[in-house]
């Protein structure tokens, strides 16, 4: 086989071996670590809270967005948090900052690691 040849293969392999490389690369996901879904975070009842129009009802939620927010009260951690599901809408406890649960109000927040 010639140089030029053996050029050519060389430069043929190269270019076929960079193209799953490259889409490999351009995925999102390779460059993500850990756990990036968003969480619920619920702070201790509020005994003073008002009800200035941003108390959500837990009995208003879905019961998907009703089990996230009792996993977080659940969470025995310093910090009451729970991953919100690709599936549900988050979008509730952003346009609320309470809810109101067995007479208690909890001040609610979504956050993103």
């Amino acid at each position: 086989m010639s140089i030029r040849k053996r050029t050519m293969l060389l430069i043929s392999v190269v270019i076929i071996g960079a193209i799953p490389t490259g889409f490999v690369l351009l995925d999102d996901s390779v460059f993500t670590f850990g756990d990036t879904r968003p969480q619920l975070h619920v702070l201790e009842p509020q005994t003073n809270h008002t009800g200035d129009g941003s108390m959500i009802a837990f009995g208003e939620l879905t019961p998907e967005q009703q089990g996230v927010f009792e996993q977080a009260l659940e969470n025995d951690s310093e910090y009451r948090t729970a991953r919100i599901p690709s599936g549900v809408n988050d979008e509730v406890w952003v346009e609320n900052r309470y809810v109101r649960y067995q007479n208690e109000s909890y001040r609610v927040g979504v956050m993103i690691e």
